[in-house]
């Protein structure tokens, strides 16, 4: 278990340098105040096939055990064009799990999303989703 803001920064840093997909990270912002217990993360990730993830991450420590606060990780591919983003910026109360929700392909199409998502579990979901569309293509 992460029990310092620094160790869970350094932690996502090398999620994201170890990433199969990962071909250039680009860190755009990063800040930590351990007394102040909270962290951020802003990042992009060059992927290997030429699509982009932006990350931004705000965690915080509670009860020795780093939460997440607000995030978006904003998937598109090569052209450009979303194919997910998940956030939890208060724009759709009409989703169940308000405020976290999913942007599935476009913008206009929410659906719920998950409600503990962070950077690794974001990178786990993109991975699944990859290799699934490579098993359907076989």
């Amino acid at each position: 278990m992460i029990s310092s803001l620094t160790s869970y920064l350094s932690h996502l840093k090398e999620c994201l340098q170890g990433w199969e997909y990962t071909e250039a990270i680009s860190i755009r912002s990063q800040w930590v105040n351990e007394n102040g217990g909270t962290g951020f993360i802003r990042a992009q990730v060059k992927m290997a096939d030429g699509g982009l993830l932006e990350i931004a991450e705000f965690f915080v420590l509670e009860a020795n055990a780093i939460a997440v606060g607000n995030y978006k990780f904003h998937w598109q591919d090569p052209q450009g064009r979303l194919i997910k983003r998940w956030d939890n910026a208060p724009h759709h109360p009409e989703v169940e799990g308000f405020p976290h929700h999913l942007h599935d392909g476009s913008e206009e199409n929410v659906m719920p999303g998950v409600s503990n998502i962070d950077t690794k579990m974001a990178l786990q979901l993109i991975s699944q989703y990859l290799a699934n569309q490579k098993e359907n293509r076989s």
